[in-house]
Order: structure tokens, then sequence, then C-alpha cells
């Protein structure tokens, strides 16, 4: 007589990685766009050791408005026990992100990957002109023959159009070919460190968030909504992907003595890019562009009305960068 026998058999779930943010199946993804990639298929006891995606400056979030930014830096999972990571990208790459799971069920590790594709908006630089310091009075060149004194002594001579300003920057920005679920939002942010020293003397400097002249908020409003700037005509082909920055930093020097005055003018222009959400939660803006630019000159008066001008070296300063790394980012106030 036999005895009777049980089988018992035991299927093993397939494991893999999903993926929740990319609007194509070749996982496109904006800069600044929100993925979220989980392990599926795991079971009671495994494990999860993630690794920091390969490229495209991962990052967690990137808050930034008027009055303060923040930036929270990606970070690994401080245990073995999560089953997901999350994060964003501040630059254009083909990042990898992997995971070596453990399955307890069958003391195994199981490397698991995916790979993305990070990009970011076309950009066309369409003018960048600067100026120098020099005297004016009224906003116009200041001629010291007319017997009257000068009121600003500011950036200067970049002309653009029929425009006269210190400094001109426009950009045309189009998003990324792959997202058609709407149009992200982009502009220029300026951040400054800027004092003047009179006879010699530093006097305090102002730093962080620069507001310019009708350019108040975060991102600063298009130049070209101004109805100041209403007879620039721009070619239809620009379209309304067009911006435009300017600037005329400067001080109104109205010294009662004999003195020397210099002005040192340190700026950081950003270009700002926000993509539209996804399916993954919100976007964070991004530092898409850096372009350094200095405003230097110094002036001096003897009593009663002599007055002395010179430019020294403002201009366009170097290392201007595409996505700076995360190290460069600006933080305010």
């Amino acid at each position: 007589m036999t005895s009777p026998t049980a089988s018992v058999q035991a299927s093993v779930l397939p494991i893999t990685l999903s993926v929740v943010g990319p609007v194509t199946a070749a996982n496109d993804l904006a800069v600044g766009q929100l993925v979220i990639v989980t392990v599926n298929g795991g079971g009671t006891g495994d494990t999860y050791a993630w690794s920091t995606p390969s490229a495209g400056n991962p990052f967690a979030t990137y808050t930034a408005d008027a009055s303060s930014s923040h930036l929270t830096l990606f970070s690994l999972p401080t245990d073995t026990n999560h089953n997901s990571i999350k994060c964003r990208f501040g630059s254009e790459g083909a990042p990898t992100i992997s995971c070596m799971y453990h399955s307890a069920l069958l003391n195994a590790d199981i490397p698991l990957t995916v790979s993305l594709t990070v990009k970011g908006p076309t950009r066309t630089s369409t003018s960048s002109v600067i100026g120098r310091m020099k005297l004016l009075r009224g906003h116009l060149d200041w001629d010291p023959g007319a017997g009257t004194s000068p009121d600003e002594f500011s950036l200067y001579d970049a002309v653009l159009k029929n425009i006269t300003a210190g400094v001109w920057q426009t950009d045309v920005l189009t998003d990324p070919s792959f997202l058609t679920a709407g149009s992200g939002s982009w502009g220029y942010v300026q951040t400054k460190k800027r004092t003047t020293i009179l006879n010699g003397t530093p006097q305090p400097t102002a730093t962080g968030l620069d507001f310019p002249v009708n350019f108040d908020g975060f991102p600063y409003p298009d130049v070209f909504i101004s109805d100041h700037y209403a007879s620039i005509m721009w070619t239809p082909a620009n379209g309304a992907n067009l911006r435009g920055f300017n600037d005329s930093p400067g001080d109104d020097p109205a010294p009662s003595v004999t003195c020397t005055w210099e002005f040192k003018g340190y700026y950081s222009l950003w270009l700002f890019y926000k993509a539209v959400d996804d399916v993954a939660g919100s976007s964070a803006y991004v530092p898409i562009a850096y372009i350094p630019w200095n405003s230097l000159g110094d002036i001096s008066l003897v009593l009663p009305n002599t007055w002395t001008q010179e430019d020294n070296g403002s201009g366009f300063a170097g290392g201007a960068a595409t996505y700076p790394p995360l190290t460069q980012w600006p933080i305010w106030p």
C-alpha cells in the first residue's frame, strides 16, 4: 500500500519597475517634471537598495517666488524598506534609475533598472547687448557745457530697436516637442551684489533678488507687454515665445562736497523654466541658463561743477552656463 503524497507549487510574480511621470513610451521627461519609480511584485521581508540617478542633476524640490527660494537635494532612502523613489531633474541627460531588489522568498538579489530621457526647452538667444557706465541727466547724455549737473550715473548705451537701456537680453523658448498636454512657463530672474564706495569708504552692500524698474514678481513680467515698449515691432516669426529683459543700474549722485564715488554692481541673470505638470505631480522651476554681467564705474566731483567719469569694465562676465549645477542655483533672500 502506497502512502498518499501532496505537492505544493510556488509561483513567483514577475518583478518590474513602474515609472509614473514620462509622457511617452520612450520615457521622455522634461526638466523639472516629477518622476516616481516603484518596484512592483515584492513581498514580505523584501528589501530595496536604490542608487542615485546616474545623470541629469537630480533634485527633490526647488521652490521659488518673489520672497524666497529653497532647494532640497535628492537623497536616497535611509533604510531598505522603500519600494519607490521620486525626484526631478535639473538638466538634460539620459539618467538611469537602478534598484537592487532582494527577494526574501528566493533569497536572491535581482537588479532592476529603467532609463529616462530628460529634455529641456529649445532656447534661441536673440539679443545680448550691454552698455557702459556714464553720467546722465534726465536719462539722456549729460552735456557738461550746458551748465547743469548730471542727476544719475548709470549703465547706458545698450540699444535694442529704438530703446536705449543699460543691458538687454531677449530669448525665444519653445517646449520640448513631446509635451503636447500644455505649454510651460518661463521668464527672467536676477540676483545682485552691488555697493558704492564713497571717498574710499564702502557703503552697505545690497544682495539677493533684484527688482529693476517694471520687473516686480517672479519670474519678471515680459518687458514687451509694457506700453512703454509698444513701439518695438517684432517679426511674426518670433511669435508669443519671445521674452525680453533690460536694466539700467546706477546711482543718483548729489554730493555737496568734493568727492569720489565708485559703483560696483555684479548681477546674475537667470532664465527660469517650468514645464507643464505631469501625472506624477507638480513640476518645479528650473534655472536653465545663467548670464552674469557687471556694471562698474567711478565718478568724481571737484566743486563747484567739475565732473569726471570712467567706466571700469562693465560688460558680460565669464562663466555663462546652460543648466548650471545645483551648487550654483540661486537662493534668496
